[in-house]
C-alpha cells in the first residue's frame, strides 16, 4: 500500500496533524495494526517521532549530542 503526502491545510496545527496521521498511516501499512510494535496510535507515533518533545521541544534544556549516533569519518 502507497501512502501519500496529505495536501497542506493552511495552518501549522492542521499541517501538524495531517503529517502524524501520513507517519500513522505508513507504520500501520509497514508493521500492521499491532502485531509487532503494538497498537500504533497517533499518539504514539507523534511521541517517537519527535523524541517526546512535540507540546515542549525547548524543556528540559538539551546538554550534549542529541540524535543518531556519529558515524566516524
Amino acid at each position: 500500500m502507497e501512502v501519500s503526502i496529505p495536501p497542506a491545510t493552511g495552518t501549522a496545527v492542521g499541517d501538524v496533524l495531517a503529517a502524524v496521521g501520513a507517519a500513522r498511516a505508513a507504520m500501520v501499512s509497514r508493521f500492521g495494526p499491532g502485531r509487532l510494535v503494538g497498537a500504533v496510535t497517533a499518539v504514539s507515533v507523534a511521541v517517537a517521532c519527535s523524541g517526546a518533545r512535540l507540546l515542549a521541544p525547548e524543556w528540559p534544556p538539551v546538554s550534549g549530542w542529541v540524535g543518531a549516533t556519529p558515524v566516524a569519518l
